[in-house]
C-alpha cells in the first residue's frame, strides 16, 4: 500500500496520520513510542501481508543490532494500545517464527490539510522582580529572565 506524507490510514476506531506520526481514536491522540509508531506504519502500509521479523527490525532499527525481544516488546505495547490480545488478534497477528501481519481492514485517504512539522509556538518571558529589598540580589532576578529567554531561543532553533 504506497503512501505519501499526507496519507491517513483508518482502521477500526483508529486513524493514523503518516505525516505527523499521530495515532488517534475518536479524535483523541494516543501516545506511542517512536519505534512503536514506526512498526505500526510498516504493518499498516502492508496490511494483509506477512512482514518478517528481520524485515521489521531492519526497517525500524536500521544500522543497529537489536534483539527480537525489543520488537516483541514494541508489538506487545501496540497490542495493548489497540485493545488487541494475542489469542484474539483484531489488528496484529503473530505468525510464529516468521513475523507479523496487520489483519484489520485499512482505509487509505489523503489528508487535505497541509502537513506541518510543528504548530507555531509563542512564549512570553516576563521579567522577574527582586522583592527581597536587597539591591545586591537584582542580578539574580535579571539572570533568571535572561536564562529563560536563552533557553527559549535554543528550543526554537531546534524546531
Amino acid at each position: 500500500m504506497p503512501h505519501s506524507n499526507s496519507t491517513l490510514y483508518e482502521f477500526g476506531p483508529f486513524q493514523l496520520n503518516a505525516a505527523q506520526c499521530v495515532l488517534t481514536r475518536a479524535g483523541e491522540s494516543i501516545s506511542l513510542t517512536p519505534k512503536a509508531m514506526d512498526i505500526l506504519l510498516v504493518l499498516v502500509t502492508r496490511a494483509g501481508e506477512l512482514v518478517g521479523k528481520d524485515e521489521l527490525l531492519a526497517a525500524v532499527w536500521p544500522d543497529s543490532f537489536v534483539e527480537e525481544g525489543n520488537l516483541s516488546q514494541e508489538i506487545f505495547m501496540l497490542r495493548r494500545v489497540l485493545g488487541d490480545n494475542r489469542s484474539e488478534a483484531q489488528f496484529i497477528e503473530t505468525v510464529p517464527r516468521h513475523g507479523y501481519r496487520f489483519t484489520g481492514a485499512v482505509k487509505q485517504s489523503t489528508d487535505a490539510t497541509p502537513a506541518t512539522k510543528h504548530s507555531p509556538v509563542t512564549l512570553a518571558v516576563l521579567p522577574f522582580v527582586n522583592d527581597t529589598g536587597d539591591a545586591e540580589l537584582d542580578y539574580f532576578a535579571d539572570g533568571i529572565g535572561e536564562m529563560s529567554l536563552k533557553a527559549c531561543r535554543r528550543f526554537r532553533s531546534c524546531e
